[in-house]
This record gives C-alpha cells, structure tokens and sequence, in this order.
C-alpha cells in the first residue's frame, strides 16, 4: 500500500503525482531543455500571479505582462532582495488570503522561529522531489520502512495528525537529542525486526553519537535490513560521512533543503548537489565574500516568497547536458561561518581540519559581538591544547580566543548540532 497516496487524498495534495513526474523528466533524452523551459514556464507563472498580491504588485507597476513573458529573468532582476525580517514586518500585506494555505514554522536555528504560510502546491512540489531524490540517489520505494533519527525538523513531535501521517509514511521515531543507551537498543530492535528493507533518515552526528553507543554496547545489527542512510538539517562533514559508509556500509544521500524558499537538493558525494530548480528559482548573490543563495519559490501564492535570502551558502552550476540546475561548494549557513574583524570569513569547515588532528570528539565555537570566540571541546583523549590554540590563532588571526573542556555539548531545542553559533550581525549585500 503506497500511504502517501492516502495522505494526498487527507491532505489533498499531489505528492505522488509530482515523485513520479520528476521520475519521468529524468528518463528524457532532451532533460536539460526540457527543465529549462519548465523553469521558464513556472517563473512566468509565479510573476503574473504576483499582480495579485498587496505587496509584490509595487514592484510590477511599470511591468507588463509582455514583459514577463518576453524576459521573466529580467523582471525578477528588479525586484528588492527579502529576509525574514522584511517579512515579518509585511506578512499581512504579502499573506494572500484569497489562496488556502497552512500555518508553518522555520526550525529557528538562526534566532527566533519565523512564521509563514504554505499552500498545498508548495507541500506537493517539495516533498515530491524529495522523495523523488531519495529514489534516485538511494533506490528508496514507498514500501520501505522508515526509521528517523533526528529532531522536531524532521519530525520528532507527537500529536494525533503527526502520527496518522507517520503512520501512512511508514516511520518510525528515536530521539536524536536524547541519546542514551536505552535509545540505542530501541534503535537497534527496530532495525532488526524490520519486515522491509529500512532507510534511517537523520542528524548525521545524531547517528554518528548512537553509532559509538552500539559499538561501545557490543550490539549486534542486521545489516542486511539496512537499504541506506540519508542525512539532512546538519552539515554531512567528511568525518561523520566516512564513519556513517565505515558503520553500514551502504550509500549515503546527503540531502539539504529549506521549505520557506521551497528549495530541496541531494547528493551522494557532498560536491553536486541536484536541486528542484524547475519549482525553486536559485540565484547567487557575493555577501562577504561568500555566494548567498537567494531563492525564489515557484508555487507558493499564499506567501510568496520572492528573492528570498535563505541565509544558506553554495555555488549554483548550471550543467550544459543532462539534468541542468546543481549546487556545488554547499558550505551551509551564513552563520556557520567566523568573522575576523578585518571583513574577512573562515567557514567551519576550516576549523574542522584543525580540528581533526587532535583527539577531540565534539566542538562548538561561540562568537560574540565583540569578535571573540568561546571554544568548548569534548576530548577523547588528552590532547594537547596548547597546540590546538596555535593553531586556531593561526588561522583565525586578531581574535580572541578562549577554550575550555567540557563534558558534554547542550543541543539546540530542535536537537541539531551546530559546531558555530554566531552572533555577529551581518548586512545585506549591496545589489
């Protein structure tokens, strides 16, 4: 039985449909022109739409519909660059009510939790490409089961619609904050009692804390069960990636995604990412020094959202042949990044080299307003620490810099580990 077609039909939505037409898409010869001209067609749809709407029609006054048709990238060239703040402050005026949409919430790993409106085209289109990615990149079908490990992003929440949804969807849950020995075993029985093949769906340094739990424990796992891990919500670092494929020992799909801009991407080697580009506009925009992606959903007339800086940072490539619309260099967040007080950046994957030297299990960098930076390591070992702070200072140079072991890292209230939480406040670029 394919629950999600049930769910479509509670929901009325059009998740399946919109799996298997991007199914179909990746069957043609002629892809690449082919998705191109869908974008085109979607683009000139959203825009047209957009007279509609209180807030973006200011920006159409002078516009004409032969414009958008003519050169619909042109027209969205014109419009003002967005975040969530602009759109708070205008929700009422950019909320279209004449549309049926659905409360949502950002996770509010960046502050406070941003509240928006999603329509049913949105849920379908995103959540049809992301299943479509988990096919593609894993051989997932809709009779696999489901084991999700991970926090209120992706899922770990209890309420009656949640859990008929969980039900259709085939999941089921282990806490990805709470990662304790007991969760450990129940990770392990759900695993090995599984009738169909598993996909564990997670926080990669969830995973990777419950993988050391399971060999520390002697717990034995079958294998066999296990069809392939996808991770999300967290940077997949090289070191979480190997031990994860070192562990199971089947693929690992990296996915990325954001459903405020309606964007959803995956990849098997951390380098190309393949996004939803026929549904998500992406555009590049230099803040500092690093390439923003900016972001405009293509089916979202509830609340649109228009050149929308996600706050999330990767190249965009478009391939000549084959399936054209891919992200490359996807480094994560904006705040994932160390300011130096001369406006240069060093991103956290940098420190993570240094990092990785020493015997050292966990870290988190906090950086104030004044360009400090507070250090908590969780060793494994004793390292020396006088070393690591040379280094550090070496590749962080004018700040200041303080360390301090501890023996355990608080999570976030979502349960996603950040290794840099920053509170320098950045401006947005000059466009």
């Amino acid at each position: 039985m394919n629950g999600y077609k049930i769910i479509d039909l509670i929901r009325s939505t059009n998740i399946v449909d919109d799996c298997y037409n991007y199914l179909e898409l990746f069957q043609q010869s002629d892809i690449n022109n082919i998705a191109k001209q869908l974008q085109r067609e979607n683009l000139v749809a959203q825009l047209t739409r957009l007279y509609d709407n209180k807030y973006y029609s200011q920006y159409l006054k002078n516009i004409s519909c032969k414009d958008i048709k003519n050169d619909p990238y042109s027209v969205i060239s014109q419009f003002p660059l967005i975040d969530k703040d602009c759109m708070r402050n205008n929700f009422n005026s950019i909320c279209n009510r004449q549309w049926k949409g659905e409360s949502a919430f950002t996770g509010g790993s960046t502050g406070s939790p941003f509240h928006y409106v999603v329509d049913k085209r949105l849920v379908s289109k995103v959540t049809g490409f992301s299943l479509f990615l988990w096919h593609y990149l894993t051989g997932y079908t809709f009779e696999d089961n489901v084991i999700v490990v991970g926090g209120t992003s992706i899922g770990d929440r209890t309420n009656l619609k949640k859990t008929i949804l969980h039900f259709f969807q085939k999941r089921t849950y282990v806490s990805g904050g709470e990662i304790t020995q007991k969760n450990a075993k129940l990770l392990v029985e759900l695993i090995n009692k599984a009738s169909k093949p598993v996909i564990l769906y997670c926080y990669p340094s969830s995973i990777c804390v419950y993988i050391d739990i399971i060999k520390q424990m002697g717990l034995d796992v079958k294998f066999e069960n296990i069809k392939a891990v996808i991770t999300t919500s967290e940077t997949l670092f090289p070191h979480l990636r190997t031990q994860i494929e070192g562990f199971f020992a089947v693929k690992v799909a990296n996915l990325y995604g954001a459903r405020d801009g309606g964007i959803s991407s995956g990849s098997l080697d951390d380098k190309l990412f393949l996004y939803n580009g026929i549904d998500c506009y992406a555009e590049n925009v230099s803040c500092d020094g690093v390439n923003e992606l900016v972001v405009t959903n293509l089916h979202c007339d509830a609340f649109p959202f228009i050149r929308y800086r996600i706050g999330d940072v990767a190249d965009l490539s478009l391939a000549d042949e084959g399936y054209p619309f891919l992200l490359s260099n996807l480094s994560g967040r904006t705040r994932d990044f160390i300011s130096l007080p001369t406006g240069g950046k060093i991103h956290g994957s940098a420190i993570n080299k240094v990092f990785a030297h020493f015997d050292i299990k966990e870290y988190q960098i906090t950086q104030h307003k004044d360009f400090s930076c507070e250090i908590a390591i969780v060793l494994i070992s004793d390292s020396n620490l006088t070393t690591l702070e040379n280094e550090l200072r070496r590749l962080m140079p004018g700040l200041t810099i303080k360390i301090s072991k501890v023996n355990a890292i608080t999570r976030a209230k979502n349960n996603k580990f950040r290794h840099i939480i920053s509170k320098i406040e950045f401006t947005p670029p000059i466009v």
